[in-house]
């Protein structure tokens, strides 16, 4: 499941330490959201997709940039 491999490989990159914190930083959604998805074995919406791709280039053009 997409959900899961994108928090695995932002933990293993260090930038994200929980599944409340994925849930609320990189999905912008409630901070249960990617347990339940885990838990139910259902993966992120479109919406959600995208508002973490979005998250994902503005972090690191942040990281990039030094900001």
């Amino acid at each position: 499941m997409l959900v899961t491999e994108i928090y695995n490989a932002l933990k293993q990159a260090q930038l994200v330490s929980t599944l409340e914190e994925y849930s609320t930083q990189w999905l912008n959604k409630h901070k249960t959201t990617a347990s339940y998805l885990i838990h139910k074995k259902r993966d992120l919406s479109f919406s959600s997709k995208l508002s973490c791709i979005k998250n994902i280039k503005n972090k690191s053009n942040d990281i990039v940039t030094g900001k």
